[in-house]
């Protein structure tokens, strides 16, 4: 049954909007093909943020201000399990909700499915346990712009971003690939959320240079679903054209065709 829906979500090209089920005010995707490459996942966007990035789709999870139930949430994992490959945890910025995250991922690797976490890296230590406690296979760490410029980290990010910040982001890299070097981790990706103009082309190959022995993606920034009204959306051939500039194989993903892998030719 698994495969079979995995087969016709891909097929299909079905691309999971955020599904409002309401859940004590956070958010589930029961099936997202999009999240994690190859994998069909049940994502779970958890409450309070450390940022406030002024494309993000997810405002109303900022403010951490309601208890999450979480036999209910094990109980809805626990339907979800012969359908999934994995469960994605995302937010807000989950990794705020350690304990929590602790305690829920345990409780989905004991049912056999896989753990994902996706994070804006500003809490290495938190991603360090995770992966100490062998209770994470897969990491996705959005870059916002280049680490090198906490004015330009500032911007996007929506809060005052120091060079100690940044540097914070970089030791969750830097934890997450020396986890997946050693076995301890299946799937290392860095995303960067692009409009028109930000971040910029040199932005995006700066990053790419930085990281360029880690899968890097660019994703398709939906202006629709902001309330920033100044972004606007980055055309699919726009965006095909910054992978190329960055000198090596990448992949995009779009509206249009979901995802693409782009060759560094």
């Amino acid at each position: 049954m698994k495969k079979l829906l995995k087969k016709f979500l891909v097929t299909k090209l079905i691309q999971v909007q955020l599904n409002l089920n309401n859940f004590d005010k956070s958010i589930i995707v029961p099936f997202s093909t999009i999240d994690w490459h190859g994998k069909v996942a049940m994502v779970i966007f958890l409450r309070g943020c450390n940022m406030r990035c002024l494309y993000c789709q997810n405002y109303e999870l900022w403010e951490d201000n309601v208890q999450i139930n979480v036999d209910d949430l094990l109980f809805k994992i626990q339907k979800n399990k012969d359908f999934v490959d994995a469960v994605i945890f995302s937010g807000g910025e989950p990794t705020i909700n350690l304990d929590l995250l602790t305690t829920v991922a345990t409780e989905v690797k004991k049912i056999g499915l896989l753990v994902g976490v996706e994070t804006n890296g500003t809490l290495p230590d938190s991603i360090l346990s995770l992966i100490n406690a062998t209770l994470l296979d897969g990491l996705f760490i959005d870059v916002k712009a280049p680490l090198s410029s906490p004015q330009k980290y500032s911007t996007v990010a929506g809060v005052k971003t120091s060079q100690e910040l940044l540097e914070k982001i970089r030791r969750s890299i830097e934890f997450g690939y020396l986890a997946l070097k050693s076995g301890k981790l299946s799937e290392l990706e860095i995303r960067t959320s692009v409009f028109m103009g930000i971040p910029t082309e040199r932005d995006i190959s700066e990053i790419a240079q930085e990281f360029k022995h880690i899968n890097y993606v660019l994703q398709q920034g939906r202006s629709e679903y902001s309330k920033n009204a100044n972004l606007k959306t980055i055309s699919r051939e726009e965006l095909i054209t910054m992978a190329k500039s960055c000198h090596k194989a990448m992949r995009i993903r779009t509206k249009e065709f979901g995802e693409e892998l782009i060759s560094s030719s």
